[in-house]
């Protein structure tokens, strides 16, 4: 599982280029005990 710095980075965006892609449902995040995280295998260019 990857944090929300790590996918920025994976994805080559900041972090409000990164709330547009969960909120638009092109990037699926997790809410894992109240933390944001994401699948590696999941993060794809977009």
């Amino acid at each position: 599982m990857l944090t929300p710095a790590q996918a920025c980075s994976h994805l080559g965006v900041d972090e409000i280029e990164l709330l547009s892609l969960i909120n638009t449902g092109r990037v699926p995040a997790y809410n894992i005990g109240g933390h944001i995280r994401f699948e590696e295998h999941e993060l794809v260019n977009r």
